[in-house]
């Protein structure tokens, strides 16, 4: 091992070439850059030390423990979406293809199979039901890593396939950016809005290129690399707005399955029970000493079911604009009384702040029409003012 390599490179290299999982051509390729970094100097011997630091960072082990097992499993997806009763269906088949993984995973019969293990899922429903957040759950059901690739807009194949290192500023492919960030070759990875993919230009379609990675045998080469990756273990799951927009070749490789959004009662309670977490988070409300924020910040089911009304009651709408609702919300009680947050849960001395239906109908002006006429809402305003 050269001396200038730095520690934790050198000690995962080691790992690599000492594993059976790893590919001949990889071994070869990493012994081959070892060999070449004496004889670099400064920017090149930057450059090939990044290299192969990108090599080694792709999962070519297999990881120690795989998904849960299929009783484990499908009482996980339960849990999820329990509250989403138009992606049931979606957690259904993956159960069903995940019994079909584990079958193939087993070693007598994983070492006579080349193939990928199962087909790829395309969720399709309108904008906003949740099909994105959907392929997150069924990734935490399964125990396993998660990544997204965006595919809106991509004009030609170069950015799925990688641009070849005689390019100036060149990098992998977004597919191997994909797995090195889900950390495991057998992860859930996303391929968001199939529908929007680019017509294609001098660089070759793209749609080819996703031909290419959800190819069932799994030979995907990126072109950064000059690797083939390890995709076989990948389990694809695509989303859609619209179908009849999905390249027909593409539809040949996946299994179609419509998701519908969340009714008025579901929406009511996942903002209680997950965006409020989820918000408080994001603005950077986090536990203090074991007590969760929104045991401090309090939303009432009167407030919830106002936040999720009033943009219609179709059973397709999605919940990003409650989301969106719930960060403003934030932002006005911000602005409105100064240091509420921070007292609310660093000062547990201070009592809880409740926010009911009148509360948000004084934080939100523009939801004040969409009160139920039968709902006696509280205070608004004068509920803070011990603050």
């Amino acid at each position: 091992m050269p001396r200038d390599v730095p520690d934790d490179l050198a000690g995962r290299v080691v790992t690599l070439l000492g594993s059976p999982d790893v590919p001949g051509e990889v071994g070869d390729r990493l012994r081959r850059l070892l060999h070449d970094l004496p004889a670099r100097r400064d920017r090149a011997w930057r450059e090939e030390v990044q290299h192969l630091r990108t090599v080694a960072s792709v999962p070519w082990l297999r990881a120690p423990q795989g998904w849960r097992e299929h009783r484990d499993l499908s009482a996980a997806v339960d849990r999820e979406l329990h509250r989403h009763r138009g992606a049931r269906h979606a957690g259904q088949v993956f159960v069903e293809h995940a019994a079909l993984r584990a079958f193939r995973n087993r070693p007598a019969v994983r070492s006579g199979s080349g193939g990928r293990l199962g087909t790829a899922m395309l969720l399709v429903g309108p904008p906003g039901v949740g099909k994105t957040r959907l392929a997150g759950e069924l990734a935490r059901a399964a125990g396993t890593g998660f990544s997204t690739i965006g595919l809106a807009g991509q004009s030609d194949g170069t950015a799925l396939r990688g641009f070849p290192r005689t390019y100036a500023r060149s990098q992998p492919s977004v597919v191997t950016t994909a797995l090195v960030r889900a950390g495991r070759r057998d992860a859930v990875i996303l391929l968001d809005e199939v529908d929007k993919l680019g017509p294609g230009g001098s660089e070759g379609r793209p749609a080819d290129a996703l031909l290419e990675v959800l190819d069932g045998r799994g030979e995907f080469r990126d072109d950064h690399l000059d690797l083939p990756l390890p995709l076989s273990e990948v389990c694809w799951i695509a989303t859609a707005n619209d179908l009849g927009a999905v390249p027909a070749p593409l539809l040949d490789r996946v299994e179609v399955v419509h998701v519908t959004g969340f009714a008025r009662l579901e929406r009511e309670l996942l903002v209680v029970e997950r965006l409020w977490p989820q918000v408080l988070q994001d603005v950077g409300l986090w536990p203090v000493d074991g007590v969760r924020p929104e045991t401090r910040l309090v939303l009432r089911p009167s407030a919830a079911r106002l936040l999720a009304a009033g943009s219609g009651t179709r059973d397709e709408e999605g919940l990003r604009t409650t989301e969106r609702r719930l960060h403003r919300l934030l932002a006005v009680l911000a602005a409105r009384i100064p240091h509420a947050l921070e007292l609310l849960v660093r000062r547990p001395e201070v009592p809880a702040l409740e926010i009911d239906e009148g509360a948000v109908a004084d934080l939100l002006p523009e939801l004040r029409a969409h009160r139920d006429p039968g709902e006696v809402g509280g205070p608004g305003p004068m509920r803070f003012g011990y603050l």
